[in-house]
């Protein structure tokens, strides 16, 4: 138990059994963690720590985030935000996004189902599992694998060429 999350309502992220049995999709998770971590900011979805369960499967512990995608969010709007609101969402958005580039983190799947909107308007950028950080060689993408969702990816990820911030 932690004692610094005394009373706080948080969210699991649980690696599943048939994933959980893959390196590399172990890689990734606990590399999510280990960047996530870093990343302190409003737009961000928090990461607490990494463990596992009784049963042995590694999980997450982040921030719980009572919204919806930001998909769902437009989509319980008949499909169109305004302007306005529109504009507050791309700019908490490019917030966030500005501060992981700041620290080195590119996100790799930035998309819809990835960015949460609370009932107030305030957005958070979840799953950072594509993560990766531009200022080191990653290990986890081997030269030619494409990662990412393929209607959300940069040209340069497509080409698998270096990415920069510029990719999300």
């Amino acid at each position: 138990k932690d004692g610094h999350l005394a009373g706080q309502v948080i969210a699991l992220k649980i690696l599943y059994p048939h994933i959980a049995v893959s390196a590399e999709a172990f890689a990734r998770f606990r590399n999510e963690v280990s960047v996530t971590r870093r990343l302190s900011h409003p737009a961000i979805v928090q990461t607490f720590g990494f463990g596992r369960t009784e049963g042995g499967l590694p999980y997450m512990a982040m921030e719980y985030v009572p919204g919806q995608t930001l998909r769902k969010h437009i989509m319980a709007q008949s499909g169109v935000l305004a302007f306005e609101q529109a504009l507050k969402i791309l700019f908490q958005v490019a917030a966030g996004l500005n501060f992981a580039h700041g620290h080195g983190v590119i996100h790799r799947d930035l998309k819809p189902e990835n960015v949460l909107v609370l009932s107030d308007g305030i957005v958070k950028i979840a799953d950072f599992g594509l993560a990766q950080m531009f200022r080191e060689e990653s290990r986890l993408t081997k030269t030619g694998n494409i990662v990412g969702t393929p209607l959300y990816m940069s040209p340069e990820q497509i080409r698998t060429v270096p990415l920069d911030a510029r990719s999300d």
